[in-house]
């Protein structure tokens, strides 16, 4: 059913937008740029739902995802007008989500919809690369939170599936 432990897959699709500016010696330069990754994701989920009151339900999840998700773009205009035909690139690496899940229970305890909500950390590599061919790579963990909602749908004694939206900062 849908209480007690579980293993899950997640495959989906991701979408962002990052967007930052250049600096020399600490001073903006003018230049900024934006991007918008998107691509292809899969997971895998490990948690663990308890039934409550009759219909309700308490879980925790643990979500690892990894991505096929990157875009390059020049950066925008300076401020005085000027185009730049330099790069950058953002790429999404992987994702881990520990996520509380609050849930209403249908359909003789088949189905669920719930609401989730947690901690996310998102490994991002941006590369900026000059004309001359050189280039500076810069990898990061960001930390944020992640929300969402969702439904899932007991389709036999040991099968769901689901469906999920997630924001995640």
């Amino acid at each position: 059913g849908l209480g007690g432990p579980y293993v899950g897959l997640d495959l989906g699709y991701v979408w962002g937008d990052d967007s930052g500016h250049e600096e020399e010696n600490g001073v903006r330069d003018g230049y900024s740029q934006q991007t918008e990754p998107d691509g292809a994701s899969i997971g895998l989920d490990i948690g663990y739902n308890k039934f409550f009151y009759g219909n309700y339900v308490l879980g925790i999840v643990a979500s690892f995802y990894t991505f096929s998700v990157e875009d390059s773009t020049a950066p925008m205009n300076d401020t005085t007008g000027n185009a730049t035909t330099n790069t950058y690139k953002t790429e999404l690496d992987n994702k881990k989500e520990l996520k509380l899940k609050l849930g209403i229970l249908f359909n003789h305890q088949h189905t669920m919809a719930y609401i989730t909500g947690g901690v996310s950390n998102a490994k991002i590599e941006r590369t900026y690369s000059k004309l001359d061919g050189a280039s500076v790579n810069c990898s990061d963990n960001s930390t944020g939170y992640v929300l969402g909602v969702g439904a899932e749908q007991l389709v036999s004694d040991q099968l769901s599936l689901k469906l999920e939206y997630l924001y995640s900062n």
